[in-house]
């Protein structure tokens, strides 16, 4: 029997394999620049070049700009807890400072800057820490009406003449919105604070009673002092050599005074001297004229009169601000380099028209803020720092024009 044989399978072929492409060479960096020809890679160096020193110069252009006109504005002068205030703040307010007052200051100009200073240290200080120490504030409602007394603007004015005479006010005295209610917060808690010190007065003070010689040079109060010591009648003397205005009707004899209630010169010898005491010549720190022969005639416990009440009130009022700043975190930046830096800066050319009048609130026993009483910051921006385009009162709509 014939076998049969399988038909065979013919083993499938397998594809040929892909040709794998040529690896695309990278292009660009060292390796494009080490196969150029030496004259495009010099003309790509140069180009790099160039634009690093382009790079490189915009960039101190900018930093000389900001370092030379934006950072003197922008720097801290005034620390005071955690309010600050710039450069600029502060020739704004020597600005405003001299226009109050362009006479004063044109004679004694050198004193401006501490008179800015002060003026806002002493701000910062009602307006931080009157709360605190005191328990005194304002409402958004009492500052308002501060700032229409100030304005000149009378009680029933309507809200669009106390927004267009506020915008008038910044216009002219350069300040910003927060600065100028500042001034009116400060008026509202030291007005507060006069008041506070008043009602709380005591029934008596220590006082002293003192006889007084002035003289314009040192020679001829030494030989004052000899004659009284001698027992040469006070009054004789005094008349014959002090220049002190009134001498001839009182014979150099001075009423009971309260503590700072008499010249720095003499003050501290009449709290401090036995009664009966006569002083060596006094005179200020300086050694400059008049000197004063003092004796304490006697130092007791005396009511306050009537025209005693508002210095002495004053005299409480600065105590509390010395002693209130004393426990605050200060930090002066304000040096002489920084005042002919701002007497540069800024034009001190007084405005046409005075400034409106500073009419304060008015109270029985207080008398009325006078200009060199420190003004004050708004709560939330104490440095005065914020800026808007439009004066708000507090509570007032914006103006329908929108201006």
């Amino acid at each position: 029997m014939a076998s049969e044989s399988k038909p065979g399978r013919t083993p499938e072929a397998k594809p040929a394999p892909k040709p794998t492409p040529p690896r695309a060479t990278k292009r660009g960096g060292i390796a494009e620049m080490l196969s150029m020809d030496s004259e495009r890679a010099a003309r790509l160096i140069l180009f790099s070049v160039v634009g690093v020193i382009l790079v490189a110069a915009v960039g101190f252009i900018g930093f000389g700009y900001w370092y030379t006109e934006v950072r003197p504005d922008s720097r801290t002068v005034l620390k005071a807890d955690d309010a600050e205030v710039t450069f600029a703040a502060m020739k704004r307010r020597m600005k405003y400072e001299y226009s109050l007052n362009p006479q004063q200051f044109s004679q004694f100009i050198s004193i401006l800057p501490d008179v800015s200073y002060e003026s806002l240290l002493s701000e910062l200080t009602l307006v931080l820490r009157a709360e605190g120490e005191l328990g005194i504030t304002a409402t958004p409602e009492e500052i308002d009406a501060q700032l229409r007394r100030r304005l000149g603007v009378q009680p029933g004015a309507g809200q669009r003449e106390f927004i267009d005479s506020f915008r008038d006010a910044l216009d002219e005295s350069g300040l910003k919105e927060s600065e100028y209610r500042r001034i009116a917060h400060a008026d509202v808690l030291l007005n507060k604070i006069r008041e506070k010190f008043t009602a709380e007065l005591p029934a008596t003070v220590p006082q002293s009673k003192v006889e007084m010689i002035s003289a314009t040079e040192i020679e001829a109060a030494n030989q004052a002092r000899e004659r009284v010591v001698a027992g040469q009648d006070w009054a004789t003397v005094a008349r014959e050599v002090s220049k002190e205005v009134g001498v001839q009707e009182n014979g150099g004899q001075y009423d009971y005074q309260p503590d700072g209630g008499l010249n720095d010169i003499v003050n501290g010898f009449a709290f401090e001297a036995e009664p009966g005491e006569i002083s060596e010549p006094l005179s200020s720190p300086q050694g400059q004229p008049p000197f004063y022969i003092v004796r304490v005639v006697d130092r007791s416990e005396q009511p306050l009169r009537d025209e005693q009440k508002v210095p002495y009130v004053s005299g409480l009022y600065e105590q509390w601000l010395i002693a209130t700043q004393a426990k605050m975190n200060v930090e002066r930046h304000w040096a002489e380099g920084d005042y002919l830096e701002a007497f540069s800066e800024i034009d001190l050319t007084p405005p046409e028209q005075p400034p409106p009048p500073i009419l304060p609130s008015v109270t029985v026993a207080t008398p009325a803020a006078d200009a060199t009483a420190p003004a004050s910051a708004p709560t939330a921006d104490p440095a005065g720092e914020g800026d808007t385009a439009n004066p708000t009162p507090s509570g007032a709509p914006q103006p329908e024009d929108g201006q």
